[in-house]
């Protein structure tokens, strides 16, 4: 069996790829990260093999290119294929969203714009599988 120690990251914004790496690789050292630009590779890496993924954290609006966050959660989070993997969705706007998402299968939300110490709160419960 292999050890769970990859953290997928998906945001079609750079910078929204880039500072969570930062903040997890320093957080959270024995933890890789892997990110993606759109749905549609994050989906690729998921059908590539999960049994090194912890967690999957995903923006919910990423451009024209694939599926949203929501969809990803939707179709993965309950499939037990993918039950050991903690699925976090970040999203802007109503709360009414991370709500709905968390109801089919998202382990947490993150609302933009995030403080650095809820990121890490909410990254760390996924990882502790509180």
């Amino acid at each position: 069996m292999t050890d769970r120690n990859k953290i997928l990251i998906a945001d079609d914004e750079e910078s929204m790829r880039t500072l969570p790496e930062i903040i997890l690789n320093e957080h959270f050292p024995s933890f890789k990260t892997e990110t993606f630009k759109d749905g549609s590779a994050l989906e690729a890496r998921l059908k590539k093999g999960t049994e090194d993924v912890k967690a999957v954290i995903t923006d919910h609006k990423m451009g024209r290119y694939g599926p949203t966050g929501g969809e990803i959660i939707l179709k993965h989070a309950r499939n037990p294929e993918y039950k050991d993997i903690r699925f976090i969705l970040c999203y802007e706007g109503l709360d009414l969203l991370g709500k709905i998402a968390k109801t089919v299968g998202a382990f947490a939300c993150i609302k933009k714009p995030f403080s650095e110490e809820d990121y890490i709160n909410v990254v760390g419960s996924a990882l502790e599988g509180k």
